[in-house]
């Protein structure tokens, strides 16, 4: 329950490797912390910080961990995050930080997780960003306002337990290659305006547990090859424009299974839900 601002004097403790004010009630903009320059963890996040995200981060070369997530931050993106060598885990979602996602966060090569959902980020996701092949945990983008295509390179990540770009302006076809991301546990891709057919690639993520492509505009029968999906526990293809019979072997027959696809009028068989 700390509140008030972060004293612009800890700057001058420039021996800290960790930094953790996470979870409390600080406001105010985040203060020049330039010299601080052995940081390998920093951790803001849960607060009520204002302002734009400071452009001499740069100097932390060493940074692992940067959590500013779940506060009031606004501006651009900062251009400046792109040369951390280091960072493995960036979280800045539930912001309110708008512009695009520069292409250049793809020379964080060393990145492991990429939460940058809840803002109101536009423009395309950089293909640089679907080529971080070391993201092993999750990609999240989700409830922001880009657009375009999902990359053909998102196949590239191939590590990724999650991949969640969920409730933004995307449109396209869904890419086959999204089939090579073969560790994958959860995939997101609803309230889009992803057109076309569900791609038969998808039959490769045999670790998949979660699959969310509802609210879209996909068209065409749901792919037979699904029913090797033999670890699925929810699947929702419901309010596309899918026609056909519903599948009958597979999840579709474990009863066990959270499965929704009401929405598709020109589906046929047996109900689910």
């Amino acid at each position: 329950m700390i509140e008030g601002s972060i004293p612009p004097h800890i700057g001058n403790l420039t021996n800290l490797a960790y930094l953790n004010l996470s979870r409390n009630i600080l406001n105010g903009s985040i203060p020049s912390i330039r010299n601080l320059t052995n940081l390998e963890m920093l951790d803001l996040g849960n607060n009520k910080l204002e302002g734009n995200i400071p452009d001499d981060f740069e100097e932390l070369q060493r940074l692992g961990l940067l959590d500013i997530s779940r506060s009031l931050l606004s501006g651009k993106f900062p251009n400046s995050l792109a040369s951390f060598k280091q960072l493995r885990d960036l979280l800045l979602h539930n912001n309110r930080l708008s512009g695009s996602i520069p292409s250049n966060l793809g020379s964080c090569t060393n990145l492991e997780l990429l939460d940058l959902s809840h803002n109101i980020l536009t423009g395309s996701i950089p293909r640089e960003i679907a080529e971080l092949h070391n993201l092993q945990f999750y990609l999240n983008l989700s409830w922001n306002l880009l657009e375009g295509s999902l990359p053909l390179e998102i196949g590239k990540i191939t590590m990724a337990q999650a991949i969640d770009v969920s409730a933004n302006h995307l449109t396209g076809a869904i890419p086959s290659t999204i089939g090579s991301c073969v560790e994958l546990f959860s995939l997101n891709l609803s309230q889009n305006s992803f057109q076309g057919s569900i791609p038969d690639s998808l039959e490769n993520l045999q670790s998949l547990m979660s699959l969310d492509l509802s609210s879209n505009s996909l068209s065409g029968i749901i792919p037979p090859t699904l029913n090797k999906l033999k670890m699925l526990q929810h699947l929702n293809f419901s309010f596309n424009k899918l026609t056909g019979e519903i599948l009958r072997g597979g999840p579709f027959a474990n009863l066990s299974i959270s499965i929704s696809l009401n929405g598709n009028p020109n589906l046929c068989g047996p109900q689910v839900f």
